[in-house]
């Protein structure tokens, strides 16, 4: 089973590269560790453009490590990628929800200790 199922879209880790070798990526031929790492050299930046316009840029640097944590771990259970840059904005979105979440999460927390505080 190839880790890429469409070859047009699968890095050439067996290079240490991205690129449209038409081999795809095999098991025994990399391990999830070199295929997320040719995932960040190919789509790294464009991962982090997609957090900094949903984050802000501050934020940004901590969601793209969340995001390529989760796609490491991803690879490791053996997931197969048949598109890989929307395979890991799916994955970045869902890192910025999560975000957003915990952020609205700290706001009402501080706000109920701020009323309480003040009454």
């Amino acid at each position: 089973m190839d880790a890429f199922a469409d070859d047009a879209y699968a890095p050439d880790v067996s290079l240490g590269r991205g690129g449209r070798s038409g081999r795809g990526v095999r098991p025994g031929q990399a391990t999830a560790s070199a295929v997320a790492g040719a995932l960040y050299e190919r789509y790294g930046a464009r991962v982090h453009r997609f957090c900094a316009r949903r984050l802000g840029e501050d934020e940004a640097p901590d969601a793209v490590q969340d995001t390529f944590l989760r796609v490491w771990l991803a690879l490791r259970d053996g997931v197969e990628i048949r598109h890989p840059l929307p395979w890991l904005l799916t994955i970045a979105d869902n890192v910025c929800v999560s975000r957003f979440r915990a952020q609205g999460a700290r706001v009402v927390t501080t706000e109920l200790l701020e009323s309480a505080g003040a009454e």
